[in-house]
């Protein structure tokens, strides 16, 4: 059953991954992993800026 737990959060991830990549797009300009790291925390944060408006 620990599964079926899981799923729940997975099917929010899934919703919340598709929200920021319909505003930002889904590619990242950055070429370096750690800076794709950072950069993809930084779309993050913006969306997040911009669902509290």
């Amino acid at each position: 059953m620990e599964g079926f737990e899981n799923a729940g959060r997975r099917w929010i991830a899934e919703i919340v991954f598709s929200a920021i990549k319909r505003v930002f797009g889904e590619d990242l300009l950055s070429k370096k992993f750690s800076a794709q790291k950072i950069e993809a925390g930084l779309k993050i944060m913006l969306y997040n800026k911009y669902m509290a408006l």
